[in-house]
Formats: C-alpha cells, structure tokens, sequence
C-alpha cells in the first residue's frame, strides 16, 4: 500500500509538472512592462501574465510584437477593430458615431486637468513639456480602421507611441501575441485584468 501511494503522489507532482511546463510554453507568458506609456494602469518594471487569445475585444489590453524584430514587444489598449470609423474630439471617444466612455483613463484625464500632470511626471522634462502643450489628453483624429487591423494606443496617451503615430502604424492581428490577464508583481499589485 505504501509503495503505491509514494509511486501515486511522485507521478502525480511529476505530471503537474509537465501541465505546467507545457501550459507555460504554448498558452502563458509572464511579461515585464518596460516605459510608462500604459500608466497608470501598467507601470514600468510590472510582472504580467499574458495568455494566448481567442477573440480580440475592444479595450483588451495586449502584448504586441512588432515587425520583424522579435525582441521589440508593445504592450498597448485595443481602441479600434477592423473596419470601423474612430474619431477622437476633446477627449471624447467615437465609434461608428457613437460615444464610447474610456472609464480607464479617468485618473489620468484628472490629473491632467487639474495640473498638466505635474506630479505624475516630476522628473520627466520631455513629459511634462508634451503636457505642458498639449490642449487635450487625447490629441483629435479621424480615422477608418483597415480590414485585418486594429488601431491601438497607450493609456498614458501624451507620451505613447502608438497607432496615431505613422512610425508605428495599425497592428495586423498576428503582430498581437497575448493579451494580458492578470498582474503578478510587486505582489501587493496582484489583480485579475
């Protein structure tokens, strides 16, 4: 009995294990989010865990891998889905013409009301220029996403590079490699998406 229950318990650590180790290699990655262009929700040097995706929803936060450089990983908010027309006016989100609320982004618009997000970005000259100029939190664009892509933009969206820019331009829904689900680290920040 003994040595049935011991042979038990060890192969059954051992194929924990292995669900595990495989889980980890085809469906979970734990990410380091470097750059504060998704604060606050996201800050720089945060432990997330990304999961391979099914469907790509509006607002899904994702890692993005972008052009040929596999070392280069994005992580950005999913604003726009293929085919659709987003305009962006004094801070307001449109969809197709309707108003869509960034509920997220409330703290920062606040802040940046209130002072230019002085505070946030204490020690960032270059931050707090950009805030400084800018007249809006979001600066206003129109635009029609193309089929097969997705317009992306960072929460922090004075100092984000993102779809508004030409340089980095709309994602190709294979350039989204896993959208984030879940912060780990530091422990204290620990929450479900």
């Amino acid at each position: 009995m003994r040595v049935r229950e011991y042979i038990k318990r060890r192969y059954g650590f051992l194929l924990r294990l292995l669900l595990l180790i495989l889980s980890r290699i085809f469906y979970w990655e734990i990410i380091t989010v470097f750059g504060d262009s998704m604060a606050p929700a996201y800050v720089d040097q945060q432990r997330l865990v990304g999961v391979n995706y099914s469907q790509i929803s509006r607002f899904d936060v994702v890692m993005i891998q972008k052009g040929d450089v596999s070392d280069t990983n994005y992580l950005k908010r999913i604003i726009g889905l293929p085919g659709e027309q987003i305009d962006m006016v004094e801070d307001e989100l449109r969809v197709d013409g309707k108003i869509i609320n960034e509920t997220f982004l409330l703290p920062y618009q606040i802040e940046f009301y209130q002072d230019k997000l002085k505070k946030v970005y204490a020690g960032h000259t270059d931050y707090q220029q950009r805030a400084e100029e800018a007249r809006c939190f979001t600066s206003d664009f129109s635009l029609v996403v193309p089929e097969g892509q997705y317009f992306v933009m960072g929460d922090n969206r004075i100092i984000s590079l993102d779809s508004r820019s030409e340089s980095f331009g709309m994602i190709a829904r294979s350039e989204i490699k896993k959208e984030i689900v879940l912060t780990v680290w530091p422990i204290s920040e620990f929450k479900l998406k």
